[in-house]
């Protein structure tokens, strides 16, 4: 089956062949990096007119509904993540997020029963399996609540509430409490928004099956940074503590590249022959040509390594050994 992380793959394939990115695709590229920036107004901003003209872009779609979630929007988030499940029900990124909000407003049933529909679709998606796990986990903190108290309780069973507790980050109700207790108040929310369920596969930590698309991607933004020359996106790629030489710093470094994106004007940028190795670690490396077009024609092919380092679920520049030859 084809998945999300599929699709980034397959778009970002563009980088051998060297064709330049569209502007369909460059408006994804750019909403992703807002999103995983948390700036999901500027995302908003981008996403809604575009897919007022290209609304079956789910790739786009998908991204509106990541802005949604993060704004707790939550019903039309809702609402985007069911339509991308009627119109690609191959992805299970729509299933887990529309789960997650539903696991957030309560309804555990509903999360639950959508949950185990997708698992059974793409039994490798280890996110769905994860969140159904903690679904199963509160329905059991939920059962245990409505016995707290009734005749035959014991240590036994407050042992394991307090368990479920701390594995679900939700207080057990107080002692002696009706069954009523364990269930939702209107317009309460049952689900810790964070410690629950991430419902953001993008910015969570990802899965190891989806380094390789997000590295791709990482590797698209990077060249188009430079073509656009925005020196805020192309160093906002790389590790805080990335530093070209011992004796320079990272803001020096920044300042520089400031500089010379703004003097350096592109006609084109091509990465050719790509070699990408991943360790299990959240380490990878990715060797290239890198073909650069000038505004008077001429053309310039430099080889060029990249490391990558996985920190705090993203992908970032650890190491440059081109930055020494600008």
């Amino acid at each position: 089956m084809k998945s999300a992380a599929g699709l980034l793959l397959a778009a970002a394939l563009c980088l051998d062949a060297g064709v330049c990115a569209t502007a369909q695709a460059a408006v994804v590229d750019e909403a992703r990096l807002l999103l995983l920036n948390h700036d999901s107004d500027k995302a908003l901003q981008l996403l809604t007119p575009h897919l007022e003209k290209q609304p079956k872009d789910y790739e786009a779609l998908f991204l509106l509904g990541l802005a949604q979630t993060q704004q707790h929007r939550d019903k039309e988030a809702m609402a985007v993540y069911a339509r991308l499940i009627k119109e690609q029900p191959q992805w299970p990124e729509p299933y887990n997020n529309l789960a997650a909000l539903l696991a957030r407003s309560g309804e555990l049933l509903k999360a639950r029963a959508l949950l185990e529909s997708a698992a059974a679709r793409e039994p490798g998606y280890t996110k769905l399996q994860r969140n159904l796990a903690d679904i199963y986990l509160l329905q059991a903190q939920d059962a245990l609540s409505k016995a707290r108290g009734a005749p035959g309780s014991d240590l036994v069973l407050e042992a394991r509430l307090q368990l479920l507790s701390e594995l679900t980050g939700r207080s057990v109700a107080a002692a002696g409490a009706t069954p009523a207790v364990a269930t939702a108040i209107p317009g309460e929310t049952r689900v810790q928004p964070v410690s629950l369920i991430a419902p953001v596969p993008v910015l969570a930590q990802p899965d190891p099956s989806e380094w390789h698309g997000l590295l791709l991607d990482l590797l698209r933004n990077w060249r188009d940074a430079q073509l656009k020359q925005d020196a805020a996106r192309f160093t906002a790629l790389y590790d805080a503590r990335y530093q070209p030489a011992a004796k320079t710093t990272h803001e020096a470094w920044a300042s520089a590249e400031s500089e010379r994106l703004a003097q350096r004007k592109l006609g084109g940028l091509t990465i050719e022959n790509l070699q990408l190795k991943i360790a299990p670690q959240g380490r990878a490396e990715a060797r290239f040509e890198l073909l650069a077009l000038g505004e008077d024609g001429q053309t310039q092919r430099t080889p060029r390594r990249l490391g990558f380092a996985l920190q705090e679920g993203r992908w970032l520049i650890s190491s440059d050994d081109g930055a020494a030859r600008h």
